[in-house]
């Protein structure tokens, strides 16, 4: 539980800071695309901020910040879940792996929760 906490946190660190700074690296977004920009941007903050959540949960684990810690987590990749699999019925092929990965994170998330 430990590890994943930590590198579900980098990994949305990183994720984050890149959404949030750097939106257009991301290809299926056009440079001129102001409200995909601005969405990219707006999931980063949320990354970014659910993963500084991870980092210190990460270092209070043995605080009762756990189990709330596994609930927000379900609930934001639950949302992402359903948002990426809802782009990508409308056509977004590119959302399909990312959906995957957040349906993973989410499972991972609910049997840590219902553990605690």
């Amino acid at each position: 539980m430990r590890t994943f906490i930590l590198l579900a946190g980098l990994g949305e660190v990183l994720v984050g800071l890149e959404f949030l700074f750097a939106p257009g690296l991301i290809t299926e977004i056009a440079s001129n695309d102001v409200a995909g920009t601005t969405f990219t941007r707006m999931y980063g903050a949320a990354a970014l901020a659910v993963g500084v959540l991870s980092l210190i949960v990460w270092k209070r684990l043995e605080s009762n910040w756990v189990k709330p810690f596994f609930a927000v987590f379900s609930i934001f990749h639950a949302g992402v879940t359903l948002a990426c699999y809802k782009g990508y019925t409308e056509g977004g092929e590119g959302f399909l792996p990312v959906c995957g990965l957040h349906a993973i994170l989410l499972v991972i998330s609910l049997l840590f929760y219902f553990r605690e």
